[in-house]
């Protein structure tokens, strides 16, 4: 039975995108009880009510308008021909602010399309009514009320799985995001089947900053699909006690540089590159596994290597350098969609043609090139995919670890714990205990 909701309901809103540099998230981000109910306009959504959310590093660039010009435009693209359970462009719901941030959830469904209810009888689906479920939304669906900092989202029913009954509410927000990019990665851009489990040895993968959601996931699902895992991680305690618990093969803490004469078959770069500080600087300072420290158009177009991609083992058909932030949105950013992803094709093709002649020049043979060595993986929600790594939770094969839980009114203060360093774990905001 439909339960009677409210008119209005709580929500963080961000007003206007941060300046580079601005340290006051408040200025712009702003609590309010007065947010209209989101409703459901689509016959394949879900109407939930937010238990709990958590936040992403993406949350924190989001903020200050990193990937506002791609979002902007797929927004408004994917209004007018009816993707992604939008609605009318020309609705107030869909201008750019107020902003809703959050992207992970976990709540119970208070009502449903008419397309799910069907799903229901027809497939024997578990979209009811009452059930509990967790998920994870496109970054460029917040304004239409999808953003998980609220007491309510609306969201496709495809970006959501049902909730074991022994998985939290915590731990459940804390997963979507940050698991369906790991299976991105270790899947879709590195090729990995995960219902044929390697031979023990057979294959190695190393994890460059393991201490991220990504990268914390992706190392045990390599692991539990029979990979060794050997990770980069900071040196401090904390840490070097996560990758313990994760039961890694090897690490290799910050800032000593990597002592291994180990060729991986697949490299996962999870280290972030500091957009905003970059693009506002004018150091000439460059980092090993970030080539767009500048944003010039020469930089862009014939970028650097990264320096890790030493370690690959590129005599392996299934050798891949997976990068977890590739420059597309940044370029976007700069040089607006059209050129921007022009450019950002060259950066990539580039990138691959380097990386094949280098590899080959080296081991002698360069008329038989692995083509598209280096790969950049993107979120994509996953019903099916989300259903399996909530399932691992369930069965504890799979852990999140949770640095901090915030209250709904202490947004601003999870915020700032994400921008700090040293934080082990993810970052989960408390929507509704009730």
């Amino acid at each position: 039975m439909k339960p009677k909701l409210p008119k209005t309901i709580s929500a963080w809103q961000l007003m206007s995108f941060l300046p580079p540099g601005a340290v006051d998230i408040t200025s712009e981000l702003h609590f309010t009880k007065t947010r209209r109910m989101p409703n459901i306009t689509r016959p394949d959504q879900l109407l939930i009510k937010v238990k709990a959310a958590s936040l992403n590093p993406v949350d924190s660039l989001l903020v200050y308008g990193y990937g506002s010009s791609s979002f902007h435009s797929l927004r408004r693209f994917t209004s007018k021909y009816g993707c992604f359970g939008l609605p009318d462009a020309t609705t107030a719901e869909n201008a750019d602010f107020p902003f809703t941030p959050g992207r992970d959830f976990s709540g119970q469904i208070v009502d449903i399309g008419s397309k799910v209810a069907l799903s229901n009888l027809t497939k024997g689906n578990k979209l009811i009514i009452g059930t509990n479920v967790a998920g994870a939304t496109w970054p460029f669906l917040s304004s239409t009320g999808s953003g998980s900092l609220a007491e309510y989202i609306v969201c496709p029913a495809d970006y959501v799985a049902p909730l074991p009954s022994n998985v939290s509410f915590i731990s459940a927000a804390a997963l979507g995001y940050a698991g369906l990019t790991a299976w991105s990665a270790l899947v879709d851009a590195g090729g990995i089947n995960p219902a044929i489990k390697s031979s023990p040895s057979a294959y190695s993968i190393l994890i460059t900053g393991a201490t991220g959601g990504v990268g914390m996931i992706a190392a045990q699902l390599a692991k539990l699909w029979g990979w060794r895992v050997h990770v980069t991680c900071p040196s401090d305690k904390k840490a070097l006690d996560l990758m313990n618990l994760l039961q890694v093969d090897e690490i290799f803490p910050h800032p000593t540089n990597i002592q291994t004469t180990t060729k991986y078959d697949l490299i996962l770069d999870c280290i972030r590159p500091d957009y905003f500080n970059t693009t506002t600087s004018s150091s000439t300072s460059s980092s090993s596994n970030t080539p767009l420290k500048q944003c010039n158009l020469s930089g862009c177009l014939l970028p650097q290597l990264p320096s890790m991609l030493s370690y690959l083992n590129t005599s392996s058909s299934r050798a891949r350098y997976i990068m977890l932030n590739p420059p597309l949105l940044y370029l976007n950013d700069h040089y607006g969609p059209l050129v921007g992803s022009g450019i950002a094709c060259s950066h990539f093709l580039y990138s691959n043609i380097a990386a094949v002649f280098s590899s080959n020049s080296v081991n002698g043979n360069i008329f038989t090139p692995n083509w598209k060595k280096i790969r950049w993986v993107f979120f994509k929600p996953n019903s099916n995919v989300l259903d399996y790594l909530l399932n691992l939770v369930s069965s504890q094969q799979l852990v999140i670890p949770v640095d901090t839980v915030y209250n709904f009114s202490h947004v601003p203060d999870a915020f700032n714990r994400l921008y700090t360093k040293g934080k082990r774990g993810k970052i989960v905001i408390e929507v509704n205990n009730e």
